[in-house]
């Protein structure tokens, strides 16, 4: 599975010891996200990249039905970190994990699906925005 990864700049953040949340700023879009890394991590990256970030962005805890209108819309609730997605399946990597395109590209896990996905359909989903961090000891494959 190719990793949808934003380069970004982070406009807030807030943390403690081993999580925090962040507002990131990907095209155009302002992101409240979660994201578990102890805080001397997050503070290292940040000053060797000048608040940039490179992020594996996901919308976890999801939950997903299937929509008749084709639509594209990709809406945040900066104080929570959590939102809903509208957009068409690209790619299904199982029953619970898929790729949607809305206004931005992004992947999706749902705590449990009632029908079957396909790429193709249309969907509109709830959940929480995570962020882990590509190519560290904090990427997705690493601590999920």
């Amino acid at each position: 599975m190719r990793k949808i990864e934003y380069f970004t700049k982070i406009v807030e953040h807030q943390s403690s010891e081993y999580d925090g949340h962040f507002i990131l700023k990907i095209d155009n879009q302002e992101i409240k996200a979660y994201y578990l890394a102890p805080e001397l991590f997050v503070k290292k990256i940040h000053q060797e990249n000048q608040g940039h970030f490179l992020v594996d962005l996901w919308m976890v805890i999801g939950c997903v039905k299937k929509t008749k209108i084709h639509k594209y819309s990709f809406f945040c609730d900066k104080e929570f970190s959590e939102g809903i997605i509208q957009g068409r399946i690209l790619q299904c990597f199982s029953q619970n994990e898929f790729r949607v395109k809305s206004e931005l590209e992004i992947d999706i896990e749902v705590e449990k699906c009632e029908f079957e996905l396909f790429a193709g359909d249309s969907v509109e989903v709830k959940g929480s925005y995570q962020i882990y961090f590509p190519n560290t000891e904090w990427a997705r494959e690493k601590v999920v």
